[in-house]
């Protein structure tokens, strides 16, 4: 839905940004759009509200009227509203996502906070709780200091493997990481968006945010091979380069599959 009707200053300041969710899930998730799609769905979308209320919008993932995050990544091709409700769609697998469906998810929740636009997160996703559309995706908080009944049960009395019910201390981690790299940057927050194309790679995308103190460089490989971005210009003209995650320490290093890095150039 377009909301711009909205955005005028007379109504609202910001929404729930539902599209943002839309595009990652498709381009993450799913692999139904190309990384060329992917910077056109965004740049309409920041020509329809404008840039100044992008940097304000309330960028969603899920919420508590959607399937949660680890399940749409599980069930990518039912995203969102589509397709995720128990009752229409009694082939949705609710199981807990894999070790693969994780690191998508990791990968996901880093375009978003490092995207302009305020990261929502709903309860639990820091957590790795996974849950189809409303009822499901409204289950009781799993607390790291409690201890919880394996999840066996299946709404239509199917057999399914038994899930151990834990909280992700290491997602909680990533995204404490997360938080923090962008509570400390400003260019993160407030600053601009040059999108930056991967020659001859669809499944991986990148961008500069930048204020006039800062600029961070940010790669995405949605990929299930190794990236080696052959940038024209990989340092922007800095003279040096500082990883603010975990992994490649150059832009012109390799990249593993479904992984992501940001530079602040300097």
């Amino acid at each position: 839905m377009n909301a711009a009707p909205w955005l005028k200053g007379d109504v609202f300041d910001s929404v729930m940004n539902y599209r943002f969710g839309d595009h990652a899930l498709r381009f993450f998730a799913s692999g139904e759009i190309n990384a060329s799609i992917l910077v056109a769905e965004f740049n309409q979308l920041h020509h329809e509200y404008g840039f100044r209320t992008i940097l304000n919008i309330q960028n969603i993932l899920g919420s508590h009227d959607t399937a949660r995050l680890a399940s749409m990544v599980v069930n990518p091709q039912f995203r969102i509203d589509h397709g995720a409700d128990l009752k229409s769609n009694p082939s949705y697998k609710v199981r807990k996502p894999n070790s693969s469906e994780r690191q998508t998810i990791r990968l996901i929740a880093a375009f978003q906070f490092l995207s302009p636009g305020a990261p929502y997160i709903y309860y639990g996703d820091e957590l790795g709780m996974w849950g189809a559309d409303d009822p499901d995706c409204r289950k009781p908080m799993i607390w790291p200091d409690m201890n919880f009944e394996m999840e066996s049960a299946h709404p239509f009395g199917r057999r399914r493997a038994a899930n151990k019910v834990e909280a992700d201390s290491s997602l909680h981690d990533f995204f404490k990481s997360l938080i923090a790299v962008r509570h400390n940057y400003k260019a993160l927050r407030h600053g601009s968006l040059e999108w930056i194309r991967i020659p001859d790679n669809p499944h991986a995308i990148g961008f500069i945010r930048a204020t006039g103190e800062e600029k961070i460089l940010c790669l995405f490989n949605a990929g299930a091979s190794p990236l080696v971005a052959e940038l024209k210009d990989p340092l922007h003209g800095a003279t040096s380069i500082i990883p603010l995650f975990p992994g490649p320490q150059s832009p012109s290093d390799a990249m593993n599959p479904r992984s992501f890095q940001a530079w602040l150039l300097q």
